[in-house]
């Protein structure tokens, strides 16, 4: 080696591994999936909502069964602003875009398989889809419950306050433009899930000494050290952010820009024994990153609201486009098979032949079998609710006929009802009694209760006139 060569030394700053990955294409029960690989946790100290919490690999592999068909949702489900179960009413629909399979650890990494549905996946975020189409490493986020124990260590070098134990998984969300408690700079993500260890590389000690050595040895050595990255700042406020949290407090970050972060601020209160939210916020502050790294937040936080501004993303005008692309957008927003309509031609217009034709389903043409009378009389008893669900299955002539009788039918049991409680003792029946007895029962009752009375002359009136005398009968 020539003695007046340079040598350059970098030093790497947790700089995270980007690896691509090969989605494969699959049909499920005649869905399109894209089938992707994943590393949903890694062993470690991962600073969420709850602080730094210490997942060993030992507690993580425990859950891998319990994965399999957990779903795949956009973001962490939400409602009034609290974080809820992807089981909750009416949520699925609105975060799932597929579902967790092939869970297993790789040393200490919990890896699997999601199966992206595309259709759904189109609807609920086209972003993410070509993301995953172009082989883009993503956040994700498990969602799981656990028994924390409230243990005190140091993992690593990392500082925690629990540790994570029984994990029971819930749902696992794909963070497009969020950083999870486990990221990818941990090595979590969607991602190729082979077995060499996460994407923290380790910082090489460079001091004086080496470069005094390599100088005395006749090398110009010159330190070059990595500028800090956008993810490198993004996760340094976001654990600055994070360490705020209080019981009566959490913070969630939203967006990191140059000079300010904006973050959402849930307000608690405490119920009994439990803190819940009472008021959530979003909110912007202004902040620097100091010559040691460390996070300061000046002035106070502001309240913002979020503007979604859509940038045009295809120039090219309409007959400029190729007539297959333009008859496969027309076909794709006009077809039952699809979620697009015509809030989705721009971006559809956007993209290439073979990437439309990906987005055609394998089932676009369906044979269509109507029920049988039969069938269709099952499905009405099986899911109506009560009356008015039998009435509204009928033509209005027929409904406006039953409606008639059934009023007929009230009319004549209240009257059979009103006969029985005037010749029985009081409260010998409750109308709630009464009123759920057939007619047919009620009648028989009423004829139980009330005697015919053929006397002439009778106390009240009957035969006789109005000082009691018997009246002449009239000759026939």
């Amino acid at each position: 080696m020539d003695l007046t060569e340079n040598i350059l030394i970098q030093v790497s700053v947790n700089k995270a591994t980007q690896t691509a990955y090969q989605p494969n294409t699959v049909l499920v029960e005649n869905k399109q999936y894209l089938v992707v690989p994943v590393v949903m946790m890694v062993e470690g100290v991962h600073n969420g909502s709850a602080g730094p919490v210490f997942h060993s690999a030992e507690e993580l592999g425990k859950s891998t069964s319990a994965w399999e068909g957990m779903p795949v949702t956009i973001h962490h489900p939400e409602q009034d602003g609290n974080f809820v179960s992807v089981n909750a009413d009416g949520i699925f629909e609105s975060y799932a875009v597929g579902y967790v399979s092939d869970a297993v650890m790789k040393g200490d990494r919990l890896t699997a398989k999601v199966y992206l549905d595309v259709q759904r996946l189109t609807a609920i975020s086209p972003q993410t889809l070509l993301s995953v189409q172009q082989g883009k490493i993503m956040e994700v986020s498990v969602g799981v419950y656990t028994n924390d124990d409230e243990i005190t260590g140091e993992w690593n070098g990392e500082t925690y306050i629990k540790i994570a134990r029984n994990h029971i998984p819930d749902h696992l969300a794909i963070l497009p433009g969020e950083v999870g408690a486990c990221s990818v700079k941990d090595g979590c993500g969607l991602r190729v899930n082979n077995e060499n260890k996460g994407g923290k590389e380790k910082v090489m000690e460079v001091n004086d000494k080496l470069l005094k050595d390599l100088t005395l040895k006749g090398y110009s050595a010159t330190l070059i050290t990595q500028v800090e990255g956008l993810q490198e700042r993004l996760e340094k406020v976001r654990e600055s952010l994070y360490s705020k949290d209080s019981d009566s407090a959490e913070y969630y970050i939203e967006e990191v820009f140059d000079t300010y972060a904006v973050f959402r601020l849930h307000t608690r209160v405490k119920e009994g024994d439990y803190w819940k939210t009472s008021n959530v916020q979003l909110l912007k502050q202004t902040y620097q990153i100091n010559a040691d790294g460390t996070v300061e937040w000046v002035g106070e936080p502001v309240k913002v609201v979020r503007n979604v501004e859509y940038i045009q993303v295809n120039n090219k005008k309409e007959e400029e486009m190729c007539e297959p692309c333009k008859e496969r957008v027309n076909e794709l927003i006009a077809h039952a098979s699809t979620h697009f309509d015509e809030t989705d031609r721009e971006w559809l217009e956007a993209l290439t032949e073979d990437k439309l034709d990906k987005l055609v389903p394998k089932n676009m043409q369906v044979n269509v079998t109507l029920p049988s009378v039969e069938d269709a009389v099952k499905v009405i008893q099986t899911n109506a609710k009560g009356l008015d669900d039998y009435l509204n299955v009928l033509p209005e002539n027929v409904r406006a006929e039953v409606n008639l009788g059934l009023a007929t039918f009230k009319e004549r049991k209240d009257a059979v009802i009103a006969t029985i409680q005037a010749n029985t003792e009081k409260d010998t029946w409750t109308e709630d009694e009464l009123n759920a007895m057939s007619l047919a029962m009620l009648q028989k009752i009423e004829k139980s209760v009330v005697k015919p009375d053929y006397s002439i002359n009778r106390a009240n009136g009957g035969n006789s006139d109005e000082k009691g005398k018997v009246a002449p009968l009239i000759l026939p």
